[in-house]
């Protein structure tokens, strides 16, 4: 699995790309995350609170739906945590059961151990877009923290048809290509686009992670990214009769200001390599080939400060093994809770799932992990799995619950 970070903003998202990203920025709408730690009233301590996702890393944005998970330091020990949000309707919501939903996934008050810290706290958020705050308050210390939850970003990649019926201009769709929807060859470039909305339009700098395969079922897959509209290398005429479709980013999309900034993607790695020298020779030959522009992002809306590697994937591991939730009980389940444990550290992993209904989740890190899984009836455990942004492989076994894991 490859990362990039694009410095665009302060918010972070993870999503699956091929070779070739496009970032569009809508600014629709207006909102300003904050960050804000409230002196303590009283005390010695200095309290403060944060949220991060499912990992511990921190983070103050989240898709609809999401779990946010607070932790807090700094209050008196030992002590109960009178917590409450309110959310962005107004409506305020107070720790453990909120109404009109419990949304907090607790019976109890989060409890300070010796050193006044509490952890893992988890909010579950309902769809409702906007800024959230958090108060919290051991009796003494007061503090507050807000976060938001904006909309998800929107992957599109480029369809341009089938070779003897080409779309032309290519058309922005969601899912997997075949070929009966797109003809592009090894070399060429397959456009994707990033639509992201309600940004802030006060100049606070985000940030966006993607990632994309490597290899697919132990095949190589994706090699690299390039510039979006790259299809004409070896020539697009010569090949299939025809000249390369039109690729519109804007293509369907409205209220995207007028800036447009490109950067030049670093080279990939080589490192581990099957075959010595690649993709970076492969990279290198783009740019000697069609020119630097050939390996640059592009950012409609606003203005790209750096593209960076978070890490590079292993190209001598495949990403094809996979986490599977099957529901064999008699009921539908709706947002059913199943635990995750990496090392100690557990998070909640909710699910949907219709009667015999299927599905199918990844696990990132960065480590060496020892996993558990539990659906509240029997747990799955496999130790020293190595997670790159691969699947963790845990293979089948039922259980007395309403559940089957593998």
């Amino acid at each position: 699995m490859q990362k990039y970070d694009i410095n665009v903003g302060k918010k972070e998202y993870r999503k699956k790309f091929t070779s070739t990203f496009v970032a569009t920025i809508l600014l629709l709408t207006t909102f300003t995350t904050l960050f804000l730690v409230a002196a303590p009233i009283a005390g010695e301590e200095v309290a403060n609170i944060w949220t991060t996702d499912e990992f511990g890393i921190p983070k103050s944005d989240f898709y609809p739906e999401e779990l946010v998970y607070i932790q807090g330091s700094g209050f008196y020990a030992d002590t109960d945590i009178t917590l409450n949000i309110t959310r962005p309707d107004g409506w305020l919501e107070e720790a453990p059961d909120s109404v009109p939903e419990d949304r907090f996934l607790s019976d109890v008050l989060p409890h300070t151990d010796t050193n006044g810290a509490f952890e893992n706290y988890i909010y579950d958020l309902d769809g409702i877009f906007g800024q959230y705050l958090i108060q919290a308050s051991d009796g003494i210390n007061n503090v507050e923290f807000i976060f938001t939850d904006a909309p998800p970003p929107k992957l599109d990649q480029a369809k341009n048809g089938h070779k003897d019926s080409p779309v032309n201009p290519a058309e922005w769709v969601n899912g997997n290509l075949n070929e009966n929807q797109a003809h592009y060859l090894e070399g060429y470039s397959v456009p994707y686009r990033c639509e992201m909305v309600s940004l802030p339009t006060d100049g606070t700098e985000l940030s966006l992670t993607i990632g994309f395969d490597i290899k697919e079922k132990g095949n190589h897959a994706l090699d690299f990214l390039t510039y979006y509209n790259r299809t004409n290398n070896p020539n697009h005429f010569d090949v299939f009769g025809h000249y390369g479709e039109k690729v519109d980013p804007l293509i369907g999309i409205t209220g995207v200001s007028d800036t447009v900034t490109t950067f030049t993607i670093p080279p990939p790695s080589s490192d581990g390599s099957p075959v010595p020298g690649q993709p970076t020779q492969s990279y290198n030959d783009i740019i000697s080939e069609e020119g630097i522009d050939a390996v640059k992002m592009t950012l409609f809306g606003g203005t790209i400060s750096d593209v960076a590697y978070v890490s590079h994937g292993d190209l001598t591991v495949a990403t094809s093994e996979t986490v599977v939730i099957v529901n064999t009980g008699n009921v539908e389940l709706e947002d059913y809770p199943i635990q995750i444990d990496l090392n100690g550290k557990p998070f909640i992993k909710k699910v949907k799932l219709e009667l015999g209904g299927k599905q199918e989740f990844k696990l990132t890190g960065d480590g060496i992990y020892d996993v558990k899984i539990s659906d509240g009836s029997q747990e799955l455990s496999k130790n020293s799995v190595t997670l790159t942004g691969n699947a963790v492989g845990i293979k089948s076994i039922k259980n007395s619950g309403s559940l089957a894991l593998s």
